[in-house]
């Protein structure tokens, strides 16, 4: 039984030019903060994780002469696994991906424009597994 945590930090500054427009930013596509949470569980046949993944907004594109730059919002996802060794040679396992239903938001210059919305829902599968 464990658990893992890491934060990020960053700060980043760089000078973008779109025609005569310049813009003064981040870094495009990274994130001035994240962090992620696991907590796992290993004993005998059984093995379980689930684990909360989150970034700040951040640069998306510095966007072209005739559309402004955009960005991405905070994201955060919550993803889980747990699996059962069934013999040496079979497991089977369920996976959740973006358990919280979590949606994704593309923005212009504010938030009070909107591009895009990406909601892929959740995601579970589930996998028997064997060794020959």
């Amino acid at each position: 039984m464990g658990a893992q945590a890491s934060f990020t930090l960053v700060d980043s500054q760089a000078s973008y030019f779109v025609g005569n427009r310049q813009i003064k930013d981040a870094l495009v596509g990274l994130s001035k903060s994240s962090y992620n949470i696991v907590g796992y569980y290993e004993k005998g046949p059984i093995a379980a994780r689930l684990g909360y993944f989150w970034r700040a907004k951040y640069l998306n594109s510095i966007g072209s002469t005739t559309t402004v730059q955009n960005y991405v919002d905070d994201y955060g996802s919550l993803d889980g696994s747990v699996s059962y060794q069934i013999t040496p040679q079979y497991a089977v396992s369920i996976e959740g991906s973006n358990l919280s239903d979590s949606y994704r938001y593309i923005y212009g210059a504010t938030k009070d424009q909107p591009e895009e919305i990406y909601h892929w829902g959740r995601t579970v599968s589930l996998t028997l597994r064997g060794k020959f």
